[in-house]
């Protein structure tokens, strides 16, 4: 499966991914994919494609969900880089749903429950060509639908028992950071329409004390202040100010931190500093005294003695 502007740079892709699949007899392979900005006109690596750390994870063995745990949250949902065994796709029935963007989540999380044999094959095959003009970027109303697949996605979790299990925290999180991210990123005039969609779908959750308040517990407290600003905002301006202010104060906290480090680093280099002046001090007086002695009767006198305390004899 291949978005009609990326590329295939390896003309042995298929040809390998077909091999691996045969011999290791998977439901499908997964592989890493590289970027390219058309823009900039380079091409780059980053951990959303390459998932170094499900590679580390699995290495050479076939696997499936139960092997990786919450990693899972960090293999990329996009379905070109996959290869897929077809039948294993009509026999889960995993569909992509008509008429939504983001559209891959749904189909990914329904591929990879019911997948019993997984292989990960550690080269970058695929071509990600990024552009303004992709639906992704677009912010226009389409954006609405990431409130829906969400919903979809925590369904999906939920058909194979998933809900209660490692990955809770993990999926509400991403759903609540990634509704908030497509709002900021939906363009000024659907962001009222975007936060009155997100508030209602939110107070579906409160009619639920027991998960509302498992939800407190289990959220990141980003994610936590993001769900109780959006169920107490009285409009989407409200909403917006009180972001802005998490957000600074999240900053200012940062810049606090690292203001301490660097006062702590110039504690250590003032020490250091007083250390390295006294032994030089201890130094220079050590030097003088020496200095002294090599001038002095007294190692002339000595030397004999000196000499004799070198000779083997003396000591026995």
């Amino acid at each position: 499966l291949m978005d009609s502007d990326d590329v295939l740079e390896d003309p042995e892709a298929l040809e390998k991914t077909y091999k691996v699949a045969e011999e290791k007899q998977v439901d499908f392979v997964l592989f890493q994919a590289i970027n390219y900005d058309e823009e900039e006109e380079i091409y780059y690596k980053d951990e959303n494609y390459s998932m170094e750390q499900v590679a580390e994870c699995v290495g050479d063995k076939v696997f499936n969900y139960e092997d990786v745990g919450d990693l899972a949250f960090t293999i990329t949902v996009t379905p070109w880089t996959k290869l897929y065994n077809r039948q294993f796709i009509v026999d889960c029935g995993a569909r992509f749903p008509e008429g939504l963007i983001f559209e891959d989540n749904v189909f990914f999380w329904e591929v990879f429950f019911s997948a019993k044999r997984i292989y990960f094959l550690k080269e970058h095959l695929f071509t990600r060509r990024w552009h303004n003009a992709s639906s992704t970027r677009a912010g226009d109303i389409r954006f609405l639908d990431s409130l829906t697949v969400n919903d979809l996605v925590i369904e999906t979790f939920r058909k194979h028992g998933q809900i209660n299990s490692i990955y809770a925290q993990k999926l509400f999180s991403k759903k609540i950071s990634t509704n908030y991210f497509r709002f900021e990123g939906i363009k000024d005039e659907l962001k009222e329409l975007f936060f009155n969609e997100m508030q209602k779908n939110y107070r579906e959750w409160v009619t639920d004390k027991e998960f509302y308040d498992c939800l407190q517990y289990i959220l990141t407290q980003r994610n936590g202040y993001i769900l109780n600003a959006v169920l107490c905002s009285n409009n989407v301006d409200e909403f917006i100010a009180v972001m802005k202010n998490y957000e600074t104060k999240k900053e200012h906290e940062k810049l606090l931190r690292e203001k301490e480090k660097l006062e702590t680093i110039e504690d250590k280099n003032i020490k250091l500093t007083e250390i390295n002046t006294e032994l030089k001090e201890k130094f220079n007086e050590t030097k003088k005294l020496n200095d002294s002695l090599l001038n002095s009767n007294s190692w002339k006198v000595t030397a004999p003695l000196r000499t004799l305390r070198g000779r083997k004899e003396f000591y026995e």
